[in-house]
C-alpha cells in the first residue's frame, strides 16, 4: 500500500508537470502568433485571445492530467478483470465483459451528444459577450436615441437561449455521470446472478467472495474517472479547436531589409516609394499610385478622414499590405511602434527586453531612448 501511494505520488507530479509544460508552451505560442497578426484579422480582438491564453489553453492542459490517469485507470480495470475471471470463470467473465461494453458504447453516444451540445453552449456565450461588447462600446449612442429597451430584450433572449442549451448540457452530464456511478453495483450484480445459473452458489468460498466484492470496490475509481475524463477532453478539443483557428490565420510577413538597394546619390534617404499599388488580398488594390519620400531625421504626418488608407500606407511600409505595382525601397534602420504597445503584467525590465537576454549596454541605451529611467 505504501509503495503504491509512493507511485502515485510520483505518476502525479509528473503528470502536473507535464500540464504546466503544455500551458507554458501554448501561451508562448499564443503570444508569438498575436505579435504577428496583421491588422486585417479585426475579429481576433485582445478579448478573444486573452480567453485562448486564460481559458483555452488552460482546458487542454487540465484534460492531459486527466488522460494519463485514464491511462493507469485501463490498467487497473484489466487487472481486476483478470482477477474476476480466475475467479468466477470463463462465462461469468463474457457476461460482465458484454455489460462493460453496452456501458461503454452508451459513454461513447452521450459523449457525443456532450460535445455537440457544450459546443452550442460555447458558441451562444460567445455570441452573448460579443453582443455585450458592441452594447457598452455604444452606450452614447444607445442612451441618445433611448434604444434601451430593445437591446434588453435582446440580451435578455440571448441569455435565456443560452441557458436553456446548458440545462440540456447539464442533463447529459448527469446522466453520464449516474451511468458510470452505477456501474460497479450492476456489474458485481450480473457476476454473481451469472455464476449462480452456472454453478451452485454454494461452491462459491466465503473468502473468494468477498476478495471479489473488494475487487468490484476498487474497480470504482477508474470508473469513476471515465466521466471527469470525457468532459475534459470534449472541452479540450473544442479549445484546441479555438486555438488551430487562430494560429492558422494570416500573420505579417518579415520585412526585408531593403525591396531594393537605394541609388547611391539618396544616402540619406530611409523610404521611398513610386507609383505603387498596394493589397491585402492581391486583388483588389487598397492603395493606388502612392508616391511618397522619407529622408533621415524628418518627421511626416498623414491626415485625412477615417478609413481613408492612413493605417493602411503605415502597414504597407511595413510589409503587411502587399505590392502589387510600382516600386519601394525601405531602409534597415527604421522600426515599427503601434500606438496601442503589449504591455505585460511583469516588472519594467522584462517588458523592455521582451524574452530577450540582458546585455546592460544595451538595456541602459534602450532606457535612455524610452525615458523609463525613473521606472526602473
Amino acid at each position: 500500500m505504501q509503495l503504491k501511494s509512493l507511485l502515485q505520488g510520483v505518476h502525479t507530479y509528473l503528470v502536473g508537470e507535464d500540464s504546466a509544460l503544455m500551458v507554458t508552451v501554448l501561451n508562448n505560442i499564443i503570444v508569438k502568433k498575436a505579435l504577428h497578426l496583421t491588422s486585417e484579422n479585426n475579429e481576433w480582438t485582445r478579448p478573444k485571445i486573452t480567453k485562448l491564453l486564460t481559458t483555452h489553453s488552460e482546458a487542454i492542459s487540465n484534460a492531459l492530467i486527466y488522460v494519463h490517469h485514464s491511462c493507469s485507470a485501463l490498467i487497473e480495470l484489466t487487472i481486476a478483470i483478470f482477477w474476476i475471471w480466475e475467479t468466477l470463470g470463463t462465462r461469468t467473465i463474457i457476461v460482465v465483459l458484454i455489460v462493460a461494453l453496452v456501458y461503454a458504447v452508451l459513454n461513447i453516444i452521450d459523449s457525443y451528444v456532450y460535445k455537440k451540445s457544450l459546443r452550442v453552449q460555447l458558441g451562444c456565450r460567445d455570441q452573448r459577450v460579443e453582443f455585450e461588447k458592441t452594447v457598452l462600446n455604444s452606450m452614447e449612442t444607445i442612451k441618445m436615441f433611448s434604444w434601451e429597451s430593445p437591446f434588453v430584450k435582446k440580451l435578455k433572449s440571448m441569455r435565456g437561449k443560452e441557458l436553456s442549451v446548458f440545462r440540456k448540457t447539464l442533463s447529459i452530464n448527469s446522466f453520464m455521470h449516474s451511468l458510470n456511478v452505477t456501474s460497479p453495483f450492476v456489474i458485481t450484480f450480473v457476476s454473481f446472478v451469472v455464476y449462480g445459473w452456472q454453478y451452485e452458489i454454494s461452491d462459491l468460498r466465503f473468502e473468494d467472495a468477498f476478495v471479489l466484492i473488494a475487487i468490484f470496490n476498487y474497480m470504482r475509481r477508474p470508473l469513476h474517472l471515465i466521466i471527469p475524463s470525457l468532459e475534459m477532453v470534449n472541452k479540450a478539443l473544442h479549445s484546441a479547436t479555438r486555438i488551430n483557428q487562430f494560429l492558422i490565420v494570416k500573420q505579417s510577413p518579415k520585412v526585408s531589409s531593403k525591396t531594393t538597394t537605394l541609388p547611391p546619390n539618396e544616402p540619406d534617404v530611409d523610404i521611398k516609394i513610386e507609383s505603387a499599388n498596394f493589397s491585402w488580398n492581391e486583388k483588389d488594390d487598397t492603395l493606388t499610385d502612392v508616391s511618397l519620400q522619407v529622408k533621415k531625421g524628418e518627421k511626416h504626418a498623414f491626415i485625412g478622414f477615417p478609413l481613408c488608407g492612413k493605417s493602411s500606407l503605415l502597414f504597407s511600409i511595413t510589409g503587411e499590405l502587399k505590392l502589387t505595382k510600382g516600386k519601394m525601397w525601405v531602409s534597415k534602420g527604421i522600426s515599427f511602434a503601434p500606438a496601442n504597445p503589449y504591455i505585460f503584467s511583469q516588472s519594467v525590465k522584462d517588458n523592455i527586453l521582451f524574452g530577450n537576454d540582458y546585455v546592460k549596454s544595451k538595456y541602459e541605451k534602450v532606457k535612455k531612448i524610452q525615458m523609463k529611467t525613473h521606472f526602473v
